[in-house]
């Protein structure tokens, strides 16, 4: 009787592993579909900031252009 509750047992401890080593596998999918998922929006967030780059230069060129512009009316009528 001893033996078939050491069976038992045994049976149960391997059980519990092959469950563990179930859930692991779980998380390591999880995990690397959250990685996957985090290059991804890298990728987008790059294209983001690209974006805004070239909105920044575009914006700084318009105020540039203002200036000289508002500055060579000024000098054209302290000149008359």
């Amino acid at each position: 009787m001893a033996e078939e509750g050491g069976k038992i047992a045994e049976d149960r401890t391997r059980e519990d592993v092959a469950e563990i080593k179930g859930e692991m596998r779980q998380m390591n999918q999880r995990l690397s579909n959250l990685e996957q998922g985090q290059r991804q929006m890298q990728g987008s967030m790059d294209g983001i900031r690209g974006s805004m780059e070239q909105g920044n230069r575009w914006l700084i060129g318009l105020i540039l252009g203002a200036w000289v512009t508002l500055a060579l009316a000024i000098l054209g009528l302290y000149a008359r």
